[in-house]
């Protein structure tokens, strides 16, 4: 029993007592080290946001501050370009309306008369024997006279020159065998100049028509059948007055004029183009009367020679003919 007694649960139980005494002390512990780890972990993520602040301040509020003031030298640079705009609008208005008014000047109805006085005088023809009838009443300076049959419902006119100098009959020579002969015109303008250079050398001119045929230039609108020919000239009657027509067997050439000179031909052309009339160039001669301007009567022909030299000395260019 002694034995049993000393097997018995007393020391055991006193050796479990120390050993729950023993367990709480190891379980302080552990907490005291796991609150020291949560204090690193704050510390952390304070600086974690000390770094994160920092960079923000750095990276995204230093390059606004910087970028500020560099704004405003661009408003004063666009004020400038108002003095540039005003300098090229001056001259723009200065330059165009010299150039229309020099385009402007001269008329091409009128050149036909004053370019055909240019032509040098004409040969003379041979002197007449006996006194010539007065020419017949003219009208135009520059046109000629159809030769072809006109058209019966509207008769062409006769375009001749118009002399200003009444034809004075030659007078019967006082025995003088030889006079001179300034030339032969078929312009009124031309008649004209050479009458007054023949009064200023003391005589008086004398005007003799000489039937002779002139090269000249028709200005051709078309060939028509008789009646389209007489409704195109009734068309064209307002803007080309002188417009007549010659019948061509059973057709009709309708003409704006005809030209002693070619270039005051083709000046009236280039009007009538830009009106939308094309015309085309024919040569023709023609039958025209002329004047023949003479004076003098000398007895010999060396007083003659002598007045002539006096003449082309003034710039008539005379030729000596028997009477």
């Amino acid at each position: 029993m002694a034995d049993q007694d000393d097997f018995s649960f007393d020391e055991p139980g006193s050796d479990s007592e120390e050993w729950v005494e023993e367990e709480p002390k190891k379980k302080k512990k552990k907490r005291g080290g796991g609150g020291s780890s949560r204090t690193r972990l704050q510390l952390l993520l304070l600086l974690l946001l000390v770094l994160v602040g920092g960079a923000y301040y750095y990276f995204m509020v230093m390059p606004g501050a910087d970028s500020g003031p560099a704004a405003p030298p661009k408003v004063v640079v666009k004020a400038p370009p108002k003095k540039k705009i005003a300098m090229p609008d001056a001259p723009k208005k200065a330059v165009p309306q010299p150039v229309k008014e020099a385009a402007a000047p001269a008329p091409v109805e009128k050149p036909a008369e004053q370019v055909a006085a240019k032509p040098a005088p004409e040969p003379a023809a041979a002197p007449a024997s006996a006194p010539a009838p007065v020419p017949a009443p003219a009208k135009e300076v520059a046109k000629a006279e159809p030769v072809a049959t006109p058209m019966p419902d509207s008769p062409v006119k006769q375009e001749v020159f118009e002399p200003a100098v009444k034809t004075i009959a030659p007078a019967p020579a006082t025995g003088g065998a030889y006079s001179l002969v300034a030339g032969t015109f078929l312009l009124d303008s031309s008649i004209k100049r050479t009458s007054k250079q023949v009064r200023a050398l003391g005589y008086e001119p004398v005007l003799t028509p000489v039937k002779q045929k002139v090269k000249m230039t028709r200005l051709a609108l078309g060939t028509f059948s008789p009646a389209a020919a007489a409704a195109k000239k009734a068309e064209l009657k307002s803007t080309v007055p002188d417009i007549f027509g010659i019948r061509k067997g059973d057709k009709v050439t309708l003409y704006v004029g005809s030209f002693v000179n070619l270039d005051s031909a083709r000046r009236y052309a280039d009007k009538l183009y830009k009106q939308g009339i094309i015309l085309m160039e024919e040569p023709v001669q023609v039958e025209q009367t002329l004047q023949q301007v003479s004076f003098g009567s000398f007895a010999s022909k060396e007083a003659a020679a002598d007045v002539k030299n006096e003449a082309a000395a003034k710039g008539v260019k005379a030729t000596i003919v028997s009477n």
